[in-house]
């Protein structure tokens, strides 16, 4: 199977993605490990979510997505 543009810069967005959301929750429990370990698993849940959610949206994602087009721009 050959992966054409748009599937490489779909993988690379993905794996990209990924990485960002395993940092940041790896950084979540790194830091607030033991006030998480402390409350029940759906508050948990509910904070480590939306800590992700946020900082994917507003600041992961769009880096992402400049970082993926300055990778696949046509050169000059």
């Amino acid at each position: 199977m050959s992966m054409n543009a748009g599937m490489r810069r779909r993988l690379i967005t993905t794996l990209a993605a990924w990485a960002g959301a395993y940092t940041i929750v790896g950084l979540v429990f790194l830091t607030g490990g033991d006030w998480l370990a402390a409350i029940p698993l759906p508050m948990r849940l509910l904070v480590v979510s939306g800590i992700l959610a946020i900082i994917m949206v507003n600041a992961m994602m769009p880096f992402i997505g400049r970082l993926v087009a300055r990778l696949f721009a046509p050169r000059a």
